[in-house]
């Protein structure tokens, strides 16, 4: 009786594990899924924002200013054409969308503007469901502000789709009433003309890693409950030791594909961690945004220059420059640039408490996949503290 309660307990404990160890990858899984989920709806949020906000800026600011002035300025969609032409709101929109399509890296983000009454001299999108879905909505109800759909699965969220209502301003109505192109020319204030969709997609890495993190978990599992099997039956007698050889070459295998699971993990973080610890200053700036603004740093970085992440990340770096910093050293490195050429050399530079640094720098370009445009500028800072180096440029 008490070896059978022993059995009891004993299967219950397991039966209690395996359901916790199936679980964990599961629930780690839809953990990152729940990440990149609302890592798709801030960016869509970000965007949509922010095109909506220049929108109305173009139209309050620049259409309505010339419209009321009398100007020679001209708005139409076909403004290239036109000696003085100036987009209208629309176009610009439309035009801005493309810009982004062709702005973001492997085309993660999209935009559109849409409306079911295009100009006649415009090819009209083909709305599909939820678009369709979106303009009944914002029509039949003026308070609500956005419509989203996230596609994919409970594991996988592919994409993010968020639609903002186009709404008529009084600088747009005269303009689209009595435009010939126009399809509608009865347009009042706060009619929604159509709608602004910002279409998010997720990276392909994120859907890799969460297999990374189903198929590293259950390897775990069946190694672990392979092991346990092979302690449980080991004791029992060597009549089965043939069986007992075959689960260790079982094992093995399983052991084998759970290493190289894991070594595949690690090496995606290697070059992370290299660069993250390194004692050396690491700083990308991105060469293809207005001003090529810093868009990383590492803690070295900080260290040296006592400007915190926050502070550095979406800024050029001439706030290292100071009073005493070389301009012929500077004008070496725009030099350097400017052709798309590697840099090297040493210049005074200056942290966040006002103190003076030599800075032994090197640029390092970073060409795209076709080697025709620099991305990214990769910069190395090593601080030096020789004196000598110090009176030469002080």
């Amino acid at each position: 009786m008490k070896d059978l309660l022993a059995n009891l307990k004993a299967n219950i404990s397991l039966i209690l594990l395996v359901i916790l160890l199936a679980l964990f990858p599961f629930l780690a899984s839809w953990s990152q899924s729940t990440s990149t989920a609302n890592d798709l709806k801030t960016k869509a949020q970000e965007i949509s924002t922010l095109t909506n906000s220049i929108r109305s800026y173009y139209a309050e600011n620049i259409v309505a200013r010339i419209i009321q002035a009398e100007g020679e300025a001209k708005l139409s969609e076909r403004y290239r054409d036109i000696h003085g032409g100036i987009p209208i709101p629309a176009t610009f929109s439309i035009e801005m969308g493309r810009i982004l399509d062709g702005s973001i890296l492997n085309k993660r983000v999209a935009y559109r503007f849409i409306s079911d009454y295009p100009f006649k001299t415009r090819t009209p999108h083909k709305l599909d469901k939820f678009e369709k879905t979106a303009l009944v909505e914002f029509r039949s109800d003026p308070l609500k502000t956005q419509l989203t759909e996230f596609e994919g699965n409970l594991l996988i969220p592919s994409q993010y789709r968020l639609t903002t209502p186009i709404v008529m301003k009084s600088s747009c109505i005269q303009c689209h009433n009595a435009h010939p192109g126009s399809t509608k020319t009865d347009w009042k204030v706060g009619d929604v003309r159509g709608i602004q969709e910002i279409i998010v997609r997720s990276s392909p890495l994120a859907s890799l890693s969460r297999g990374w993190i189903i198929t590293t978990g259950y390897t775990v599992i069946l190694a672990s409950l392979g092991y346990y099997n092979l302690l449980k039956y080991k004791k029992i007698n060597d009549t089965r030791k043939n069986q007992l050889d075959r689960l260790r070459i079982r094992l093995e295998s399983e052991r084998r594909a759970s290493e190289l699971a894991s070594r595949r993990v690690a090496e995606s973080k290697i070059y992370k961690n290299a660069i993250e610890n390194s004692i050396v200053g690491v700083t990308i700036c991105d060469m293809t945004l207005p001003d090529c603004p810093t868009i990383y740093v590492n803690d070295a970085f900080t260290k040296i220059t006592g400007y915190n992440k926050d502070f550095a990340i979406g800024k050029n770096c001439r706030y290292l420059q100071g009073p005493k910093t070389n301009p012929k050293e500077i004008a070496r490195i725009r030099e350097c640039i400017r052709a798309g050429k590697p840099y090297s050399g040493t210049l005074l530079n200056y942290k966040s408490d006002g103190s003076i640094f030599v800075n032994n720098l090197t640029l390092t370009p970073i060409r795209n996949e076709n080697n025709t445009k620099i991305k990214y500028y990769l910069a190395n800072q090593i601080e030096s503290k020789a004196s000598n180096e110090v009176n030469t440029y002080a």
